[in-house]
């Protein structure tokens, strides 16, 4: 069910906030025993439920999201009993004394916050090779909805939980793909805003450079309606100081022009397209021709992005700093003391092992130092080799099927849909990229082509 139809339904009083947020915790003890998207529910959302119930009555809704339950990733601060783990048993004594910024914008905007989702442990980026996509410590492994298929991401609990339909929208955070990636392969939608329009002050970080947090829905209009809920200025997060506009109703961006839009198709150098994937390319060109816009074929070379040096400085960096906004609130100070109580605890706490920890520990550059400005400038060059192409070719976006770490390297947007039904266990959707600040642009394309398709089948 959509926001639109909740609010029709809440407005005809066939449907009341409370027994949307009775539902969601319905179907979560129902199914989430098999796909273990979500770490914890709060008990305080039939209680939260019934006053915003009786403020609808008395002074009608706050915004589209007024009454609606919300699942948020557990790597955002909330101060309402929900733990903050980062899927990690090191944090699980973590009660924040302070809410995320965008957890006070929901509030404000009337949302409930009906519990925290599963993760793959510190944002997956813990160990590497060979730690799944979606494990953590202090919740285990999420599963795939849709079968064996590999859930991907960071972000995989709330994608799980968009394409179970637990609750009509929910919140990820994205370093380079972690919103993408599970969308993909879960069928569901999601929007990665540009670096700053959304702040990321009481999230857990990985790259104070990369992070953000991102809506995940079932529709781009309702993902659009949690972005505009989601987006705001504060001090306590210098990238949103960087927003040239704030005038833009994110709530309205499916209704954006797209006429004389030019759009690049992109394609890989060494990975052709495959039968499927050529057919469903000529259909999004049709689609976009007769809307009457521009679209460029453009195969372009897989340029190197050595991303990982970079991030392994911010994370110690970032993780550090946050751990002191929340001191005296958990038992560990830093990194260290992550690795230390890790290292004590090998059974439940190292199943695949913690190399990226220990790798970003025995860091000594801080984010002012010479060698790591040199090692972010390369990275930031690699990108450019790709991004580019919005200025050469003159692009307003571009698409692929692939998703890609570029655009994320510099901060950038994109929007993830549904290319194709995923019953067949082969996930294929567009993801329609742009240059900062263009997710209106990108909504309104990603918005136009999902409603020309609508591929979107639910698992159950």
């Amino acid at each position: 069910m959509h926001l639109k139809n909740i609010h029709d339904q809440f407005r005809k009083k066939t449907l009341t906030a409370v027994k949307l947020v009775e539902q969601s915790l319905a179907l979560i003890d129902e199914h989430d025993p098999n796909y273990n998207a979500v770490a914890e529910t709060t008990g305080d959302a039939i209680k939260i439920a019934r006053a915003l119930d009786k403020e609808w009555d008395h002074s009608g809704p706050k915004s589209p999201l007024h009454g609606i339950p919300i699942l948020i990733k557990d790597n955002i601060n909330t101060t309402d009993g929900l733990l903050t783990t980062a899927g990690s048993l090191a944090l699980s004594d973590l009660n924040a004394p302070y809410e995320a910024t965008l957890v006070k914008n929901l509030r404000k905007a009337g949302a409930i916050i009906l519990g925290k989702t599963n993760l793959s442990e510190f944002a997956y980026f813990m160990h590497r090779p060979g730690m799944p996509s979606g494990y953590s410590s202090r919740k285990g492994q999420v599963k795939n909805p849709y079968g064996k298929l590999d859930p991907l991401g960071s972000s995989t609990g709330s994608a799980v939980a968009m394409a179970c339909g637990y609750t009509p929208v929910a919140i990820g955070t994205e370093t380079s793909g972690s919103l993408m990636a599970p969308a993909y392969h879960t069928s569901t939608v999601a929007i990665k805003p540009t670096v700053g329009l959304v702040s990321r002050y009481g999230i857990i970080p990985v790259s104070p450079v990369q992070d953000t947090p991102g809506p995940m829905a079932r529709t781009v209009e309702d993902a659009a309606l949690l972005l505009e809920a989601m987006k705001g200025l504060d001090v306590d997060d210098e990238a949103t100081l960087k927003v040239p506009s704030w005038s833009i109703n994110y709530a309205n961006a499916i209704h954006a022009p797209i006429k004389d839009k030019t759009l690049g198709f992109i394609e890989f150098e060494g990975s052709p397209l495959s039968e499927v994937d050529q057919k469903l390319k000529e259909e999004l060109i049709q689609i976009f021709h007769q809307e009457g816009l521009t679209i460029k074929t453009l195969t372009v070379p897989r340029v190197p992005l050595d991303v990982i040096e970079s991030m392994i400085i911010e994370f110690k960096n970032g993780l550090n700093q946050y751990l002191k906004t929340v001191k005296g609130f958990t038992a560990m100070n830093s990194l260290k003391d992550i690795i230390a109580f890790n290292s004590k605890n090998p059974e439940t706490c190292l199943k695949y092992g913690q190399s990226l920890l220990e790798e970003a520990q025995a860091i000594k550059h801080t984010l002012k130092s010479k060698e790591y400005l040199k090692i972010r400038a390369k990275v930031d060059a690699q990108a450019s080799v790709f991004t580019s192409l919005y200025e050469t070719e003159g692009l307003d976006a571009m698409v692929s099927l692939e998703w890609n770490a570029y655009g994320p390297a510099l901060g950038h947007p994109s929007v993830v849909v549904p290319a194709k039904s995923l019953k067949d266990l082969i996930p294929k959707s567009m993801v329609f990229m742009g240059p900062a600040w263009s997710e209106e642009t990108l909504i309104a394309l990603a918005h136009h082509y999902e409603i020309k398709t609508q591929r979107f089948i639910a698992p159950f």
